[in-house]
């Protein structure tokens, strides 16, 4: 079932159980994380950057095509660059919601101008807006951002994990997930159920995660490639089957770590 990210954001808050939302760059990817999300009644959502190689706007409408089909709660939006022409040329292509990215470059001036333009161009589309930082700010310039940037949903950089010190600790969470009262997504390279369960009580609604997916295709790839005897039909097969194991895990993890 095809839904807003404003819904499935609204259902994490309202459960207390961040949900995983996994880049896609293929419809045999983005099958496998359908099919899996169905067989373990997990709700989701998916990713597509606007960088794939195939054709975006076929892209977006086979993979709508495809969610609306499934039996549980999935969420699409394109990835895309903080760039009007960029933003225009995704919007023109029919993407269902925007995830827009900003550099670790980019002033907090060019980010409050540049996503209040974008969000007001995008729900002029009837679309919702997700904005993802790539560096941490204060929480007064969160805050300004939550109340005068009408997005559906902020992503923040990385938690602190052992001795890395690059991201937010989780205290921090719950300070920022009080003053913006906005769904709160993480990008995350890699997540275990202590930390997942604890995001979740500190206020965070998701996990971004994105490139394990990639890697699981690859290695499906490679079995497929070894496999000398292996048709078309096999080798797809293979790469299906690692890409399913893999959501499975995250969905497993999320299911036990997630539930507070």
């Amino acid at each position: 079932m095809l839904v807003t990210p404003h819904t499935l954001l609204a259902r994490s808050r309202r459960q207390k159980n961040a949900l995983a939302w996994l880049q896609v760059t293929s419809i045999e990817m983005l099958q496998a994380v359908l099919s899996q999300a169905d067989q373990s009644q997990t709700a989701c959502g998916i990713i597509i950057p606007s960088t794939i190689q195939t054709a975006l706007d076929t892209f977006i409408y086979t993979s709508m095509i495809e969610a609306a089909r499934a039996r549980s709660k999935v969420a699409l939006v394109v990835r895309v660059p903080a760039d009007s022409k960029e933003v225009e040329v995704v919007v023109a292509a029919g993407a269902p919601a925007l995830l827009v990215e900003y550099k670790g470059s980019d002033s907090f001036d060019t980010i409050r101008q540049s996503s209040e333009a974008i969000v007001a161009t995008a729900h002029l589309q009837h679309k919702d807006v997700i904005v993802q930082l790539a560096r941490p700010m204060t929480f007064a310039q969160l805050e300004i951002l939550a109340h005068e940037v009408h997005m559906q949903a902020m992503v923040l950089p990385r938690l602190y994990s052992g001795r890395d010190k690059k991201g937010l600790s989780l205290t921090q969470l719950k300070e920022i997930s009080t003053i913006t009262r906005l769904p709160l997504l993480l990008s995350e390279e890699s997540l275990t159920r202590h930390w997942l369960k604890k995001a979740s009580l500190a206020g965070v609604d998701g996990f971004i995660i994105d490139g394990p997916l990639e890697q699981a295709f690859l290695a499906g790839a490679r079995s497929g490639i070894y496999d000398k005897n292996a048709s078309t039909s096999q080798f797809q097969r293979f790469t299906t089957k690692a890409i399913q194991k893999r959501v499975e895990s995250y969905f497993t993890l999320f299911k036990e770590g997630g539930n507070v």
